[in-house]
C-alpha cells in the first residue's frame, strides 16, 4: 500500500510506512475508518505528510485518533498536533507509560456512543504490558488488530528475516513468540483469543503484514492453534 491510502474494505482504508526498531526493519500500518456522518478514526497513526493528509481529508474529518495498544505510540503526538480537534483514545497502559500525551480518553473505560452502531471493541487480557484492544467494523465484517498477529511476507534486510524467523512469524499469519514475554495470565489470554473467534468477521487487517480479505476467521483460528500448541 505504500505511504498512500488504499481501500481495504467499504469505508476502511490503510496506509503503510517502513519502520526500524533496534535495527530490525518492518512495515507498520495505519487504518482509517470512516464512521457515519463524515467522521474519521485514525487507528495506530503513522507519520502523516501533506500528501497523505490531503488523501485523508478527502474522506472526511478526523475526529478520533486511536492508540490501540501500549506499543504503538511513536506517531501519536504528531497526529494529535496535526488534528488538535480530534479526541485521542488510547490503551490505559499507555496513559501511565507516556504521561506527556495527556491521555484523558481510555479504551478501558466507557466508549463514545457514536461508535456503537459501527464498531465493537474487544480488549485482549492477560498481557497488560501490551494492553491491546481490537476493533470490529461491523458493516464490512473487518477485524482491525495491531500486534495480536503478524502476516509479513517481505523483509527489507537479512537481519529482519532472521528476527521474524526467531519469533515465529516468518512469511505466515502467526502470533509472535514475543507475546510469551508479556503474558502474565495465560488463562486470560486464551479466553480473550477464544472471544475473538466469537466475533462476526471475515476480513482481518493488522499493523504488520498483509491483510486478509476473506476467510480470516479460519486463518486466525489456525494461527491461535499453532500458538497454543507451542506453549
Amino acid at each position: 500500500m505504500g505511504n498512500r491510502l488504499a481501500q481495504f474494505a467499504p469505508t476502511i482504508y490503510a496506509a503503510e510506512q517502513p519502520l526500524t526498531v533496534a535495527g530490525v526493519g518492518f512495515p507498520t500500518r495505519m487504518t482509517v475508518i470512516a464512521l457515519p456522518g463524515g467522521a474519521l478514526m485514525l487507528h495506530s497513526p503513522i507519520a502523516i505528510d501533506e500528501r497523505l493528509a490531503d488523501e485523508i481529508a478527502a474522506l472526511g474529518e478526523v475526529r478520533y485518533i486511536v492508540a490501540p495498544n501500549a506499543l504503538h505510540h511513536l506517531f501519536v503526538a504528531a497526529a494529535v498536533a496535526r488534528y488538535p480537534a480530534a479526541e485521542l483514545w488510547a490503551a490505559g497502559r499507555l496513559a501511565s507509560k507516556k504521561p506527556r500525551l495527556q491521555i484523558v480518553h481510555r479504551l478501558d473505560r466507557a466508549l463514545p456512543a457514536t461508535w456503537a452502531e459501527t464498531l465493537q471493541t474487544l480488549p485482549i487480557r492477560g498481557a497488560e504490558t501490551i494492553d491491546e484492544t481490537l476493533f470490529l467494523h461491523r458493516p464490512s465484517r473487518t477485524l482491525v488488530a495491531t500486534d495480536l498477529v503478524m502476516n509479513m511476507r517481505e523483509y527489507p534486510t537479512r537481519r529482519s528475516r532472521l528476527f521474524f524467523k526467531l519469533v515465529g512469524t516468518y512469511r505466515r499469519l502467526a502470533v509472535s513468540r514475543l507475546w510469551r514475554l508479556y503474558t502474565t495470565d495465560k488463562r486470560a489470554l486464551r479466553a480473550s483469543r477464544a472471544a475473538v473467534l466469537e466475533l462476526d468477521f471475515d476480513r482481518l487487517l493488522m499493523a504488520h503484514g498483509e491483510g486478509i480479505e476473506s476467510g480470516a476467521k479460519s486463518s486466525l483460528s489456525a494461527a491461535f492453534g499453532f500458538d497454543h500448541r507451542s506453549g
